[in-house]
């Protein structure tokens, strides 16, 4: 699993895990009870032989050592559709007044997709269409942008490049999206359907944190980052990170109508799970063929225009969710931002294990 806590106007992590962990004094051992069984099993058979071990444990210690916040890719799944509902608002596709039928099932180019409401949602609103996870809906919203346009915000939202984070060893995902020209050929039908609910392609968790934070903060994707500055023992900075934005993606008016859609989907939707007295919660679940997914944002404070203090996001096999926070007053930062994240991400975990919708696609 891992989780990140991000602050969204900025782009800093503020917080970063991956699990399983490691022993830091005692790196080689295989600390997952699993994994390490799988490994005895291994040792004790004589049909294996010692290279064959061997490989095993240095895969195993190699996938313990990896940071999955940067090293995993994973399909997106339904986490994906808040970015589809601020292109489809940004290019006007779709309004606050917008409907869409849903009947269980679109069939493209001869093949049935089938969403979570086998006998249908029937109309929908947009809000209720996003509150439901309702896959037609989605596949009608993004034949409304079209592929071109499709693509143009895989792009502009960072998904065919590197965040540029400043740790190592962060994936290229750009091998495991569609090429331009493919996916608005004659053979990209399929592919625009699925990639609407956020399937057959891979991100990694810090380049869908950094575009969750692009749709919930005004609009702008910011290059994230960890070390905020360097001083020396005397307590002179050397160096000192400034926020980067990378480009606006989407304008302020459509970042505020996607915080407000998707506090819809905690409160009474598909993430009610996700939901925490005394907070307001945005936030969208999902999940794709092979992992449950889920994602989050929280505000506190009465403004529907106030932008987030912080983003968390996590998953692994149980789920992922990416969250936000607003205090009352500057105040109360330090305390809130604390405590919610606190909150929040023991929460929203346990929300993920217990996600009661899900797409299905045959």
């Amino acid at each position: 699993g891992f989780c990140l806590v991000m602050e969204p106007d900025t782009g800093a992590v503020l917080a970063m895990a991956s699990s399983p962990d490691y022993d830091l004094n005692d790196p080689n051992s295989i600390v997952d009870a699993t994994q390490a069984a799988k490994l005895e099993e291994l040792k004790n058979d004589p049909t294996v032989s010692e290279e064959e071990y061997a490989k095993a444990l240095s895969d195993a210690q190699l996938q313990q050592w990896a940071n999955k916040n940067m090293r995993l890719s994973y399909e997106p799944g339904s986490t994906f559709k808040p970015v589809v509902v601020a292109a489809a608002l940004e290019e006007g596709v779709i309004d606050d007044n917008s409907t869409f039928y849903c009947r269980g099932a679109v069939t493209i180019d001869n093949w049935t997709i089938r969403c979570s409401a086998r006998s249908g949602h029937g109309s929908q609103s947009l809000r209720k269409a996003v509150m439901n996870s309702c896959n037609p809906a989605f596949i009608a919203i993004g034949n409304r942008l079209g592929a071109d346009r499709f693509y143009d915000y895989l792009e502009d939202f960072g998904f065919l490049e590197k965040t540029g984070i400043d740790m190592q060893g962060e994936m290229d995902t750009s091998s495991l999206i569609w090429s331009r020209e493919f996916f608005t050929g004659p053979y990209g039908e399929s592919s625009l359907a699925t990639a609407s609910f956020g399937q057959r392609f891979n991100v990694t968790p810090i380049q869908m944190i950094t575009a969750a934070a692009a749709v919930v903060n005004g609009g702008h994707l910011m290059k994230p980052y960890v070390v905020q500055s360097v001083t020396d023992q005397e307590g002179n900075t050397l160096s000192y990170t400034e926020p980067t934005e990378v480009r606006q993606v989407v304008s302020e008016e459509t970042s505020e109508r996607c915080r407000t859609i998707l506090e819809g989907v905690v409160d009474g939707g598909t993430g009610k799970n996700a939901r925490v007295a005394g907070y307001r919660i945005g936030g969208k679940t999902g999940h794709d063929d092979h992992t449950a997914v889920g994602v989050c944002h929280l505000r506190i404070g009465a403004g529907l225009a106030q932008r987030p203090e912080a983003e968390i996001g996590g998953g692994g096999h149980a789920g992922t969710f990416i969250g936000h926070v607003r205090p009352h007053a500057a105040g109360q930062r330090q305390d809130l931002l604390q405590r919610a994240v606190l909150v929040h991400a023991n929460r929203l975990l346990d929300a993920a294990q217990t996600l009661g919708h899900g797409e299905a696609l045959r």
